[in-house]
């Protein structure tokens, strides 16, 4: 009897302890992820906190000083110290669980080893790739194998001042469309005051976001070779590129002269397109934002950035090619080798990379945006429903159908968008191109002889990380 009555006493307890806290908590699994700041208001926070509220078994736990990439425009993507870190961290068994990376040196990370491939995790929910824009989920691959998930995109386009086309005698409403166009447009754009010094400039070649890489993919260049083993950025194609950009700079003046007038130029309020002191830009799509924040009434078009006539006109060995190409890049999401809690980060992952993560961010940062009175214009995430929804959620929020038709553009380019080479040597090409441009537009070097030496000291990196593999 006593027995009975103690079992029903404890049953009891244990009910009243069920409904006075709501349900008994299983023990969460935290998951450590670097490069998330949810320390600041906007999208990163409102991600974390989303999460949180709707998994009830894993908890976030975020670094936000540790970032896989660095920040400059002329950067070669991921810092050593950043690439020494996490390297560190895998070497020590001592790894986050997640990890915020540049695509495109996803496979240098991958070939040394730092990464856990993603497959196993991708075939088990049965991922539905066709619902990623190409230049996205496939730079996220090495040797046949997914070792990232993509997590946002952009895409290079041409922005152009109509009031100063109208000023100069252009049609507003039409754009050069080839290399020859674009040589006329920008020497008819360009003004000087009487002592020979810019007053405003058509066109710089490099200052937005173009790179010789746009430039070399449009004439036809290819960066590797079929086996991925020889970079080729020395043929025709690409010297042929890079001397016509040298000798746009040189017909606008020279590329001293145009860096002496370009190292005045500011950002935000002041920067030059929206002051009118530069009339057409090669930049990417973020750059809608700037305009809607800092200048949204100003009447601009966007096209795609002019090409080779031969493409234009699809003649010869561009028949049946894109009459015209952008490129695109973006970050990613990675699980380091080693992860402790992999299963539970692959959720994570998961969820930051489909419609509700997206969903998320977008929202804390409309939100956060609002707060400040600022316009917000979505970013492109790559997946195409999540872009549908901000589409349909954001654009009609904004000012002008001027900037929701530049956004409309851009993500139609998303299909005509290459990716920097799937390549150890990634981040070393990269930097090369950079040094390659400035070599022949400064006229240190011809446009070969640039190429020539960008290539052989990008060759020697990837030999020796091919060697070492």
């Amino acid at each position: 009897m006593k027995s009975k009555l103690y079992r029903s006493m404890v049953l009891w307890l244990l009910v009243a302890l069920v409904l006075g806290t709501g349900v008994v908590q299983a023990k969460k699994t935290t998951v450590v992820v670097w490069g998330l700041n949810d320390a600041v208001p906007g999208g990163g926070r409102e991600m974390v906190e989303e999460f949180n509220r709707t998994h009830s078994d894993i908890q976030i736990k975020t670094q936000a000083q540790v970032i896989g990439g660095a920040g400059t425009s002329a950067s070669i993507g991921v810092t050593p110290e950043t690439m020494q870190k996490l390297m560190t961290a895998v070497a020590a068994g001592n790894p986050p669980d997640i990890y915020y990376m540049d695509r495109f040196v996803v496979a240098g990370y991958a070939a040394r080893g730092v990464l856990t491939p993603l497959d196993d995790f991708i075939a088990k929910d049965n991922l539905d790739f066709s619902q990623y824009f190409p230049a996205c989920i496939n730079e996220a691959t090495y040797n046949g194998s997914y070792y990232a998930m993509p997590f946002g995109t952009d895409v290079r386009i041409l922005y152009w001042n109509k009031d100063i086309f109208r000023n100069a005698g252009f049609d507003p409403e039409t754009q050069p469309y080839t290399w020859d166009e674009l040589k006329d447009y920008a020497l008819k754009l360009t003004k000087y005051d009487k002592r020979g010094n810019y007053e405003s400039i058509g066109f710089i070649p490099m200052y937005g976001n173009s790179r010789l890489y746009l430039w070399g993919w449009q004439n036809g260049g290819e960066l590797l070779s079929e086996d991925g083993r020889t970079i080729t950025m020395n043929t025709p194609e690409w010297t042929e590129a890079l001397e016509y950009l040298t000798m746009l700079y040189d017909e606008l003046g020279g590329a001293k002269k145009i860096a002496a007038f370009s190292s005045s130029f500011q950002t935000g309020q002041m920067d030059p397109f929206m002051t009118g002191k530069v009339g057409m830009l090669a930049q990417g799509n973020w750059f809608i934002s700037d305009i809607a924040r800092y200048n949204p009434d100003l009447d601009f078009g966007v096209g795609p950035i002019p090409v080779p006539r031969e493409r234009y006109e699809q003649r010869g060995r561009f028949e049946g090619q894109p009459q015209f190409i952008s490129w695109s890049g973006g970050w990613s999401w990675v699980i380091p080798k080693g992860a402790k809690n992999a299963e539970a980060a692959w959720e994570v992952v998961k969820w930051f990379t489909g419609v509700d993560g997206f969903a998320a961010e977008a929202k804390g940062d409309y939100e956060y945006n609002k707060s400040i009175n600022v316009p917000y214009v979505p970013t492109m995430t790559g997946l195409k429903p999540a872009d549908e929804m901000r589409r349909e959620q954001y654009l009609p929020l904004l000012a002008n159908d001027n900037l929701r038709e530049a956004w409309d553009y851009a993500q139609s380019m998303m299909a005509y968008s290459r990716y920097r080479p799937i390549t150890l040597a990634a981040a070393e090409l990269y930097s090369e191109q950079f040094k390659a441009t400035d070599n022949a537009i400064f006229h240190a070097m011809t446009a070969q002889e640039a190429l020539d030496l960008a290539v052989k000291n990008a060759q020697r990196a990837l030999d020796k990380l091919l060697a070492d593999q």
